[in-house]
This record gives structure tokens, sequence and C-alpha cells, in this order.
């Protein structure tokens, strides 16, 4: 083989921001790659650690892994280390709670579940009261004909006529057992009678005839009048009222890990503010406007001025001149551009693994390319002509503002002055914020017509959307009605197919009982059928919402994430849990003409209890089964968003259907520790770094966790009454053993919700919002940069952080093994072999600016 020489690649800097590095990068792209496989892959899983979780520093000699073409150190977040240390790893505070509520939920519902042992002790000593009078009907003739009050009536009949209380009742004689694991549900103070067709009967009678009788003299009715399920009532109460604790406590440490985050890690963000509201379409800066001009014919390009100068004249009118300031940067629209260098990525990886097929035929023997090949590569030649000529094209064209600018200042405390002085104090503005008006503000010249200038905290850089800046909120409006729109239809599809169900249940049981199973069976398989409905709806969900989402182009990935939380968040737990109850009871009134909400089939197979199990069980597996690394080792993403929508999925399924059959928290508590460990795993071993999404993801889970709280008491409700003789028909109907601690379960709802009133919290110490602009500065009055022979953040700490560049794109790495392919194929001169350099934009947008972040990507 040809003996290659080191290739040159150079990446022009931006002429915009005069404190960049001026000097051009050389990357010796043979040193980086070897010709032989095992070395390929050693580079590859070089490349993939940069990208994961880790602890990146300044390494002041030689190492294995480059940054910046500057030696660092590489530390992988440790598994048995405790997750809050994960902020030390630049991995965002999201994680660190997403974690710790595993954790900590799971050991909430241990002390549930043991608080609802007698719950459970009387749920199975009534279900085997019942069991008995079931074979005791079936096998015992006289019983039998006492229940049909055949017998005449100086007869005697047997002890377990009235145990059961069924003497003269119609109820079927050969009742199947209940699965073992329904023995431990609650169960109702009903009967199947001789009119019931089925287990799940789907209908009422034509006739009129009931298909279920109540049977208040029965063992395992009277029962609920004892000591055992009183207090099971008030236990349960309890469970709420610790429950509702544990949401508080997740309030706190959500603050506290904010702060502590802050803290730990020094970001760009802290130095910098947000300035929204801004004038929107004008040039970005003086080149930008001097390029309009000159395109208008004007006569004043050499006075033109854009927004970035406007902007530095406002700041400094306010008391903060250019020297406080290390950068301004505009957001700009960026669309275009984006849209053009992805395109640009997509065909240089699919330009290297061509050059790799071809560099292994002529190691076979073969011609470098066939017809078939080397039409595909002409056609990608001339693709990637047309991005180029189009990037070239945007080198030359002017920059257009979105109304918004990141100021970043060398001190801490002078963007704390900003936002302080730029915040609304006036009465005016108390009154003008109170019906719902934006506040007033003094006004900047940067900012025509007297719009109001919106000053806050920046987010962190790499949580920025560069290209969705110029989106206004009606469009998002508009994508979000239509991902709502969807996600209804694939509900209404669920519950259409759950119904479907049911219906088809009876045939499928008939014919399953001519194949000689039994139609316990026959429902248990059923039931499994429904709960694969449901999960398979749940990925539908999944991808349409997630995909809908990134169509509404939110500014942040903060927002992207909470707004996939809380669509889909609402979609899991409508389609696993709310769907079929509502299922369940409409069916339970349909039968019973509007008498009972709950009937004896919840409790029997194919019934509501034995669907939700699967659900309970199979949730926790496939939550965790969704992040596999790719074959060529590039860590896949971690979205947050989804990872808590499936976690409050877990816990709702558990919280919603626990009232019912109580083994639901033990084997939640199971799934939170698995998926605890499967994530914990995948955030030590392959997960991408993901954005610094900020810990408010957490308080929309906690405002759904609440939520979740009022389905609890409802159905504990609806299941307490339906176990209590004492209550009459009717769908509000209240028994007098659960009527108080039922009553005080919603009180304690109601005040929990009050208190958790953002306006309510603030007030109470520790649970409050945390202070973005504390006196007590994080940075410990370390500049963002060295300055006045003042050390920065990067010699102070030993680490690089973060700069606000437009527009920030992931660029293709420059590591990849089919890099090194790609040079071994230079000594075939048919091949135009792609320029490892890319094009370059004066307009300020250059790779190396954009790239290197706590995120660990490097050119």
């Amino acid at each position: 083989m040809t003996s290659l020489a080191p290739i040159q690649v150079t990446v022009l800097k931006s002429s915009r921001s005069a404190d960049k590095d001026d000097r051009a990068r050389s990357v010796d792209f043979v040193g980086a790659f070897s010709t032989q496989k095992g070395k390929q892959l050693d580079v590859a899983k070089r490349s993939s650690v940069l990208k994961r979780i880790v602890k990146i520093t300044i390494a002041n000699g030689d190492s294995e892994y480059k940054r910046k073409g500057q030696a660092v150190h590489v530390k992988t977040f440790p598994l048995l280390e405790d997750q809050r240390q994960l902020s030390n790893y630049g991995c965002p505070v999201a994680v660190s709670l997403f974690l710790r509520f595993q954790t900590e939920c799971a050991i909430l519902f241990v002390l549930m579940a043991i608080l609802a042992g007698p719950q459970l002790a009387d749920n199975y000593n009534r279900s085997q009261a019942r069991m008995d009078c079931r074979r005791s009907v079936a096998l015992n003739d006289s019983v039998w004909d006492a229940v049909t009050a055949r017998a005449s009536a100086n007869a005697t009949y047997p002890a377990e006529t009235s145990r059961c209380g069924w003497n003269g009742l119609p109820i079927q004689r050969n009742l199947s057992m209940s699965v073992g694991y329904l023995a431990w549900s609650v169960g109702t103070c009903q009967e199947f009678t001789t009119s019931a067709e089925s287990f799940q009967p789907i209908s009422a009678s034509p006739d009129g005839t009931p298909k279920f009788v109540r049977t208040i003299e029965a063992s395992y009715c009277q029962q609920e009048r004892g000591g055992l399920l009183a207090a099971s009532y008030w236990l349960q109460f309890v469970n709420v009222i610790l429950f509702f604790g544990f949401l508080v406590r997740i309030r706190r440490f959500q603050r506290d890990a904010g702060v502590h985050f802050d803290r730990a890690l020094w970001t760009a963000a802290d130095y910098t503010v947000l300035l929204k509201g801004l004038d929107r379409n004008v040039p970005a800066d003086a080149r930008s406007a001097q390029i309009r001009e000159v395109a208008l014919q004007t006569g004043r390009a050499q006075e033109a001025l854009g927004l970035e100068e406007h902007l530095y004249r406002d700041l400094a009118e306010r008391g903060f001149p250019a020297s406080d300031i290390v950068k301004i940067e505009i957001g700009r629209e960026c669309k275009r551009d984006v849209v053009a260098l992805g395109a640009l990525k997509k065909l240089r990886v699919r330009e290297q693994e061509l050059t790799a097929q071809a560099h292994w035929r002529t190691q076979h023997g073969k011609s470098a390319m066939g017809v078939k090949m080397q039409a595909e590569w002409d056609e990608l030649q001339e693709s990637k002509a047309e991005v180029l000529q189009e990037l070239e094209k945007a080198r030359d064209a002017a920059d257009y503002t979105t109304g918004h600018a990141f100021v970043t200042f060398f001190y801490e405390r002078r963007r704390n002055e900003l936002v302080r002085a730029c915040r609304p104090k006036t009465c005016l503005n108390f009154l003008r914020s109170g019906v719902g008006l934006p506040p007033l503000s003094d006004p900047w010249a940067s900012a025509s017509g007297r719009r109001n200038v919106v000053v806050d905290a920046a987010a962190e850089p790499d949580d920025i959307k560069w290209e969705n800046l110029a989106v206004d909120d009606s469009f998002r409006a508009k994508q979000t009605a239509k991902t709502l729109s969807a996600t209804i239809c694939l509900l209404v599809i669920a519950f259409a197919c759950l119904v479907g169900a049911q219906v088809l249940e009876q045939d499928a049981v008939a014919l399953v009982g001519r194949l000689g199973l039994s139609a316990t069976d026959a429902s248990s398989g059923y039931a499994v059928f429904n709960s694969l409905i449901t999960v398979a709806i749940n990925m539908l969900l999944k991808e349409s919402v997630m995909h809908m989402t990134k169509w509404e182009r939110r500014d942040t990935q903060t927002e992207f994430e909470t707004s996939l939380f809380a669509k889909l968040s609402l979609a899991y737990i409508f389609n696993s849990v709310i769907i079929p109850l509502a299922v369940g009871i409409g069916i339970s009134l349909r039968v019973t003409r509007g008498a009972w909400p709950v009937t004896q089939s919840w409790y029997e197979g194919g019934g509501v209890v034995q669907v939700a199990v699967p659900l309970i069980v199979s949730n926790g597996l496939i939550t965790v089964l969704q992040a596999k690394m790719n074959e060529l080792w590039e860590p896949p993403e971690m979205l947050l968003g989804e990872l808590y929508a499936s976690s409050l999925k877990t816990v709702g399924l558990c919280l919603v259907y626990a009232p019912l059959w109580p083994w639901a928290y033990p084997l939640t508590t199971i799934a939170l520790l698995f998926n605890y460990g499967c994530t914990k795993v995948g955030v030590a071993y392959w997960y991408k770094k993901p954005p610094m999404v900020s810990e408010e993801l957490m308080t929309k889970f906690r405002s759904r966790l609440g939520l979740l709280m009022l389905l609890h008491t409802l159905v504990a409700f609806l299941a307490a009454d339906a176990a209590d003789p004492a209550v009459e028909a009717g769908l509000f109907a209240v028994g007098r053993a659960p009527s108080v601690p039922v009553v005080a379960m919603f009180f304690a709802w109601v005040v929990y919700e009050l208190l958790d009133l953002p306006d309510v919290l603030s007030l109470i110490p520790g649970l409050g919002p945390k202070d973005e602009l504390s006196r007590t500065e994080d940075t410990k009055g370390i500049p963002y940069r060295a300055v006045d022979g003042k050390g920065g953040v990067k010699e102070v700490q030993q680490y690089d952080v973060d700069e606000y560049i437009c527009p920030s794109l992931d660029i293709p790495q420059l590591d990849i093994p089919q890099l090194a392919l790609l040079l071994l194929q230079l000594d075939i001169p048919q091949l135009d072999i792609p320029q490892l350099d890319i094009p370059q934009l004066d307009r300020g947008r250059t790779a190396q600016a954009q790239a290197v972040s706590r995120r660990g990507r490097s050119l």
C-alpha cells in the first residue's frame, strides 16, 4: 500500500469574535488512525468515551485522550458512586433527580406495602371464604339445594349455607376458582347469577334478570364490619399522607440538587443573561448591516450598524460597558444553515461508507466500484456539491435576528446586577402582571416600538436550540394542537381495541372450551392479550409524540423535554391506567344497569385487575430495554422526557391499582429498583451526555404525581364501597367503613395541591425556588475568562466551559472509524475523496467554536 503523508486539515476561524484564537488548527489524521482493525476500534472507543457522561480535566502531560488538540484526563462515572456526584461529571441535575426518585420511591413503596399488610390479610381471608362457598355449592348437593331453596322448610341445612349467605339466591353452581394471585385482591359482596354467561359479561340481560346478586349475609362480607378492615382503611389514609410527604421531600431535594449543581459545576450560564424581545429580522451585526445596505444601494454601508452594536450601546447606557462583557451572541435565523449542515453530515457518512467498500474491493482484487456503486457515488457527489454551494451562498449573505441575545460577562456579579436592574419593580407592573400583561420596561434602542425586553438568567449553551429561536409562539401552538389531536386519536383507538377485546372475549372463551381448556385459562390468556394491546399503543404513542414534539421547535432542550414529558405522561396515564379503568367501569354500569361501577368481574380471570398485573410487571422491563449502543460505538441519546414519563407510568399503575390489589406495591418496588440499576449502568457505561436539562422537569413530574393521588383516592373509594355490604346500589353511594378515611384522603389531596402552588411554596423555607441571582456567587468571584491578571474558570477549575455560538450543530465527528478507512483510499485515483474540513461560514459559525463542551464533543 502506498505510504500516506500526514494530511493537514485547516479549520478557518470566525472574523466576528476578536477574542477567539486566530491560529489555524492542523490535525494529523494519519497519526490518529491505524490500518489495523483493533486500533480502529480503539479509536472508536475513545471517541465514544469523550461523548459519554465523563469528567474531563486538562492534563499537564501526555494522555491518550485529546480534545481541541489538548491532552485531557477522562474519568468515567463509577457505577457504585452516589448519583448526587453526577454534577461533577457535567451531567444535568435532571438525571440525578431521576435516579434519586427511583430509589427513594422504591423505599416508600416498601413501607406502603407493609402498611397495606392488614388489607392484604383481610382480602385473602375473604377470598378464601368465597372460594370455600363456591366449592361447597359445586360439590355438595345439600348445599346446592339450600342455595336454590328447593329443600323443605323444616329441613336441616349444612353449616355452609349460613356461612355463605346464599340461601334462596340465583347463584351459579359451577363457578370456577380465582387465579392464585387474584386471591389477594379486594373482591366484592357480589356473586354471579345463573343469568351471567361468563366471568366477563358485557351487557345486561334482555329480560332484565340481574347478572350479579348482592350477598350481604355472606361471611366474606360480614367481615367488612370487623376491626381488621376498618384499620386497613385508615392505613390507606396513612399511605396517602406518606406519599404526599414524599412529594414535599422531592421538592426539597430538587431545590438542594439545583443549588449543589450550580456550585459544583461552573458553566457559561453562570455568567450569561438572555435578552428576549429585541428587534427581529434586522441585521445581526455591522457586517450584515453593510451587506444589506450594499444590496439596497443606499450608499450608507460604511456607517451601518447591526443589533449587536446597538445592544452594546444600550448596555453601556445602563452602566455595563463593553469592558465588563466577554461577548454578545445574537440569535440568528439559521434553520436553513442547520438543515444544510445536517444534510452534509449524512452525505459524508454515506461517502465514507462507499469509500470503505471500495477499499475492501480493491484489497480483494476487484475494481474499486461496480456500476451501481459508481452511479450512487456520482449522485452523492452531485448532492454534496449542491449542499456546499448552498453553504457558500450562506457565507456571503447577511444574518438576520430572532429577537434574542446572550450577553456573557466576565464576572457573575455583573450578570446578576443586570438581571436585578431589569426586573419589574413598580406597582403598575405588579398590577399588569396580575391581569396577564407583560411588565413595562425602559426603552431599548435595540428593541424598537417600546417592545418589552425580558432579561433573565440564560439556559446552558448546549441546552439552546439555536435554529428554533426564530419560531413564534403561534407556530408552536398549532404544532401542539396537532400533537394533541394525534394523541387523542391513538387513545380513541386504544379504547376501541379494549372494548372490542371484551366483546370478543366470550366467543374466544367458548372456542377455547371446545379445545378442552378451562374458562379460567382462556380468561387469563385474554387478559394478557389486553395488556399487549395497551403496551403496543404505548409504543405508538411514544414514537408519535416524540416526533411531533420535535416539530414544535422549542427554544431549549429543557423546554423540549418538559413538553415531551407533559404530553407523553398524560398519554401513558390515559392509555395504561384511565382507559382500562374506564372500560371496566363502563361495562360494569352497563351490565348492572347503572347500579354498580365495580363488580366481581374485576377480580376474576380476564378482569380489570388481571389485565393490570402484566402491565405492572412488563412496564419496568420495557422502559429500560430501549437504550442500546449502536454498532459504531456511538452512545445513545438519553431522552429524559421519555424516561420521566415511563417512570410516571410505572408509579401511576401502582398508585391506581394498589387499592384493588396491594401486591402492586412490592411489584412496583422491584420495577423501580430494576429501572434504577439499568439507568445507572447506562449512565456509567454508554449514555451520551445529555444537554443541561434543568430541575424544572421534576416540577412537572411532581404535579403529575399529585393528580395520580386523586385517582388513587377515587379507586379506593369505589373498591371499598363494592366490598361493603351496607352500601346501597349507586355510583356515588358511600359505605360506613370507608367513608371517613376516603373523605380524609380527598381532604389531604386538596391541602397538598394548595401547598404546592408556586406562590405558597416560596413562603415555606427550603421549598421555594432556588435563587439564580444569589448574592453569594456560585463562582466565588472567579471570572469567566482570564482578565486583569486573574485566572478564569479554565485556569482555576482545570476544565473548559462552553460558549454561546449560533448555530449549534452536532457536526460529524472526525475521529470515527470510517475516516481511517477513508484515508486508506487515497491511493485509488478514480475516487473523489471528500474534504475533511467543513465549509466555514464567515458569519461566525465555526466548527471549532461550537464544539468542545462538557458533553465531550470534539472535532
